[in-house]
């Protein structure tokens, strides 16, 4: 009897490993790259935008209150973006707010379908943030 359950857990599993690779070309996708496209790892008109932003900055943050009349708490923080994969920037970040120190990550390119700049943003205190913007004209960038 073992014999037999070995025997047949042996076929079971040649059967799956042939019938994989037909399932797997079934499933190939067309490569070809979208128009627009610069080629692998080149980055299109919309990526040389944002070259301004690639290197080390440090900055000073205006956090709003709660309501007009509560005082506005400030905040610096540290960041360095440096290119990624051609096509994005990713940023790294380390601050201080009104609740203290944070870190944080963020990759920021362009979305071809809405046609506007996207940064996904994770920060330590599980913050996860998805900003859109643009540029408003050649000298300001928004998100």
């Amino acid at each position: 009897m073992r014999h037999e359950g070995k025997l047949m857990a042996t076929t079971i599993a040649g059967i799956m490993c042939l019938a994989l690779p037909l399932s797997a070309q079934q499933e190939q996708r067309s490569m070809a790259p979208l128009q627009g496209m610069q080629g692998p790892g080149r980055p299109g008109p919309e990526g040389r935008r944002l070259a301004f932003l690639v290197g080390a900055w440090e900055e000073k943050v205006t956090y709003p209150g709660e309501t007009p009349e509560q005082k506005n708490e400030g905040g610096t923080g540290r960041w360095f973006a440096r290119p990624m994969m051609g096509r994005f920037l990713q940023f790294n970040y380390e601050g201080t707010g009104p609740q203290g120190p944070y870190r944080a990550f963020g990759v920021l390119g362009y979305d071809r379908e809405t046609q506007s700049y996207r940064m996904f943003w994770f920060d330590d205190s599980v913050g996860v943030g998805d900003y859109r913007g643009n540029f408003a004209d050649e000298n300001t960038f928004s998100l």
